[in-house]
């Protein structure tokens, strides 16, 4: 009997050694799963880019009409532009009829889905930026008459609560018609950002802007080099919001560049809160495993 007490001991320590060996590689494997499970999913839905999207940012009081607007040209991905049409065969001899008489061509409106972005995640400028081709029509449009206007509409956020005011449904009162589903409509001078003037400053501007469209908009960056794409910007000059009955506003577009939205607070909370989210889930798991360990320790212990 006393020769066979320390084989049976090393064998619980052996044991124990083995039990502790395979917990941790359970560990590493299941975080390690838990992380490919995660970057998985997110490169299904947006090809590994979604750490370019930006957080989400709380609607304005519809009482602070300058404040919704900024908000809008930051949180929103895409809008109209619309443009004179330069083009000439819209209407053919049929229609002389039905157009106005007149000596010169008829002003004929054309609009144009266009991507855009005011800045970085977190830096709202204010201004929106394009990446257009002069190969598009809208930028064959401006080289006759730049002046342009940019629809936005509240419908086309992800937000979770727009989907009130902005999504049609069965049994709901939501419509991007109804006036608290916000929408403005942005008009002034459509301009190229051009890095090649010799400006250090539009440079910087340029250098900020393609980098801003690139980070929010991934595809751009692999659009083909032979279509001409170069950065523009809408120099404001004029702002129509709509976001609550009782009619529409004529917006202080001073006022609106004077906005701050709060940024950097919005995206270092976010950080902040997914790290803590991270060191709270392994602190679990370290939690949960030790425990285990301990009860086989102690289950080996009367063995």
């Amino acid at each position: 009997m006393v020769k066979e007490a320390p084989s049976k001991m090393k064998f619980a320590t052996t044991l124990i050694a083995t039990l502790l060996l395979f917990s941790c590689a359970f560990i590493v494997i299941g975080s390690s799963s838990s992380s490919s499970s995660s970057s998985d999913s997110l490169s299904l839905s947006n090809e590994d880019d979604n750490d370019t999207l930006c957080p989400s940012l709380p609607k304005p009081s519809w009482k602070d009409k300058e404040k919704t607007a900024r908000w809008m040209v930051h949180t929103l991905d895409y809008g109209v532009l619309s443009t004179i049409s330069t083009r000439t065969d819209i209407f053919n001899d049929d229609d002389d009829e039905t157009l106005p008489s007149s000596s010169s061509p008829p002003v004929i409106p054309f609009g144009n889905v266009y991507s855009f972005v005011d800045g970085p995640c977190n830096k709202s400028t204010g201004i929106p930026y394009l990446y257009g081709s002069s190969m598009d029509q809208s930028m064959k449009d401006v080289t006759s008459n730049n002046v342009v206007s940019l629809t936005l509409t509240e419908a086309s956020s992800s937000r979770d609560g727009s989907k009130n005011s902005c999504v049609v449904q069965q049994g709901g009162w939501g419509d991007p018609e109804m006036p608290t589903c916000a929408r403005v409509v942005i008009t002034g001078k459509l301009v190229r950002v051009d890095p090649n003037n010799n400006e250090e400053e539009e440079e910087m501007e340029f250098e900020m802007a393609q980098t801003s469209l690139f980070q929010r908009h991934p595809s751009m960056s692999y659009w083909p080099d032979d279509h001409d794409w170069f950065v523009s910007k809408i120099v404001i000059s004029d702002m129509w919001l709509l976001d609550m009955f009782g009619g529409a506003s004529i917006l202080d577009v001073d006022r609106y560049f004077s906005i701050d939205l709060g940024l950097v607070d919005v995206v270092d909370v976010d950080v902040v809160v997914k790290e803590e989210q991270e060191k709270s889930r392994m602190m679990m798991m370290m939690k949960r495993h030790l425990a285990e360990q301990t009860k086989m320790t102690v289950n080996l212990h009367g063995f």
